[in-house]
Parts: structure tokens; sequence; C-alpha cells
């Protein structure tokens, strides 16, 4: 459809683009520091591989991809990404949401109370980091798996927690659970850092897509029920945006017929496209004249077509209208001036 519902993809390309690249430059300073040529490397290859997968366009469809990248970089027993939910009072992991050294089922998804995350959710507003030791993590597992019945399928010692935020708002957590007692460096703890920053990136895209795509389908909508409703005039009507050269957007089957041309030749097309140059000057005259007018703007004329004007007379209705997108644009109804309206 041409210029009836606004064109998300340009403004849509150059966020993703400004996004990451302001993410490479906050991983790149995450990876400064202190630390050898090595543990750097180490870092910027892992951050490279989730970069690439979100150019890629994975995080649409795949952000397991993701966690399996950050489970393998800290050789973790699993990853997560835990969904919170404040207006429900829940967290979640969804489907895809997590990966383990032994696999998950196919479909796994989880989800309890907020009451065992409170210490946490704590530290994540104020620190910007959780780190619970041994006994803190063995008594945190119990609380969640007394909170929604399921028994963690592994042990584990130590579980680690950094915010991610899409949007501008907070989503919820990247967290990850060794299966050892250790300590996470500050190198560490910023690349980690960096990681859910990029998920976050990849979460706000996946919406932004999402988004997109029923922004499209409804946009479909609207127009095929224009079209029907269009199709149901007996009389040649058309529908043109004054926007865009006043291109002529819609016809319905009598317009065609009496241009004798398909309407999908006519849709897109221009008043120099369809008309004689000569007629031009006097019909976008009535369209701006229309322009002025809250109601229906009428006159006589003959219709000018290419091969020439008619010998009839017709009586035209236009109206102003506005477009979704914020075009005007001007609808447009003939009737043979021997037929009642």
């Amino acid at each position: 459809m041409r210029r009836i519902c606004y064109d998300f993809t340009v403004p849509l390309k150059q966020r993703i683009s400004s996004s990451l690249a302001e993410l490479f430059a906050r991983i790149a300073r995450a990876l400064g520091g202190d630390v050898s040529a090595a543990a750097r490397e180490e870092n910027a290859v892992a951050i490279d591989r989730v970069l690439r997968a979100l150019q890629s366009g994975a995080p649409l469809a795949d952000p397991a991809r993701f966690l399996a990248i950050v489970r393998e970089r800290f050789d973790a027993e699993s990853c997560a990404l835990v969904r919170h939910d404040f207006s429900l009072g829940r967290v979640f992991i969804e489907k895809g949401h997590a990966v383990t050294r032994r696999g998950l089922p196919d479909g796994f998804e989880w989800e309890c109370a907020l009451a065992p995350f409170e210490a946490q959710l704590g530290d994540l507003a104020t620190k910007g980091w959780s780190e619970l030791g041994v006994e803190e993590t063995s008594a945190f597992v119990e609380k969640c798996a007394e909170a929604s019945g399921l028994e963690p399928p592994f042990a584990i010692c130590r579980h680690v927690a950094v915010p991610v935020v899409a949007g501008g708002r907070p989503w919820g957590a990247l967290s990850i659970e060794f299966a050892d007692d250790r300590t996470l460096s500050d190198l560490d703890r910023g690349n980690l850092r960096g990681l859910a920053d990029v998920i976050g990136a990849a979460l706000e895209r996946r919406q932004t897509y999402l988004s997109l795509q029923e922004a499209q389908r409804l946009a479909a909508g609207e127009r095929d029920m224009l079209k029907t409703v269009m199709n149901t005039i007996p009389v040649p009507c058309f529908l043109k945006d004054a926007e865009d050269d006043f291109r002529y957007v819609l016809c319905n089957e009598a317009f065609a017929k009496l241009f004798g041309m398909p309407r999908s030749e006519i849709e897109g097309m221009t008043d120099w496209d369809l008309l004689q140059p000569s007629a031009i000057a006097l019909v976008r005259a009535n369209d701006f004249a229309a322009m002025k007018f809250r109601e229906a703007y009428v006159f006589e004329s003959p219709v000018f077509r290419r091969s020439g004007p008619t010998e009839k007379m017709y009586t035209n209705w236009k109206k102003r209208m506005s477009g979704p997108d914020g075009h005007v644009l001007i609808l447009t109804v003939i009737s043979y001036m021997g037929e009642e309206s």
C-alpha cells in the first residue's frame, strides 16, 4: 500500500543502527582496565558473537542463541532470562529463555511469585548487580522451588544476576548459575553487564519488530475494508494522496471501467500518468479547492482521460479526509448528471 499507513521501516533501521553503535562503545569501555590481552580477547570474542547474532536478526526468533553464548563464555551450569512482572507479582522464564549444560525439554517454561526474588530485586535496583553465596543460593533455590512447585533440575552453588533494560524500562534480569563456588572478577562483571545490555537491545528490537508487524496487519485490514466499501459504491470513485503528488491510492471497479484499465494499473499512478497533460491544471485546481472545504466540494465537468475528455458531463463530489499516517487524502465520487446520486 502506498502512503496509506506510516512507513516504520526507515526510523526502525535508524533506531537499531544507533542502538548498536551506542552498545559497541559501551562494551568497548567495559573491556578496558588493567587486564591481560588474552582476557580482553576472550571477552571481545564472546561479545562479538552476540553482536553478530543480533545483527543477523536472531533475536527476533531465538533468544536461546544468546544465552548459549553467555553460558559458554562463563562456563556456567545455566543461564536464563527472567522476566519480572510487577503488575502480576510474578516472575517468568518463558520458552527459549533458559539454557543449561544438560539441556532442557522443549517448551520448558517456569514461573513463581516475586517473593523469593525480593532481596535480589533490591540489589538490582540499588547496586545494578546481585550475587548470592553458597548458603544464600541454597536458600534462594528452596524458596523458588516452594513458590513454583517445581524441583530444580540440578544443584547450584552460586547465583548471579544483572538487570536487563528494554525500551528504557526494567524488563527483568540475566541470571547465570554455577555448579561450583566461584567469585567473578571485575572484568567478568563488566562483561556480563555488557552482554545484558546487548540482550536488552535484542528484546527491544524484537518488540519493535512485532509492533511493526501488528501495525502492518492492521493497515492491511483497514485497506481491505476500504476497498470493500468502495466497491459497493455503484458509481466511479477513487482516493488520492494530496501529499504524494496526488497519487491514486485506491479506486473501485466502476472507475477502472470508465478508464478502460485494470485497478491494479491505476493504483499508484499520478494525474500525469492517467490524464491528458492539458487537463491537469483544471483537475488540480478542483483538488486544491476540495482541500479548503470541510464539507464536500461539488462541481460539474467531463471526465478527463488520456484519450481525451468524455462527451458526458459528470457531477463530482470531492471530500478531504485524513489518512492513518496524517496524510491529506481526497475522496472523489463521480456520477453522470442524469443519474440519481
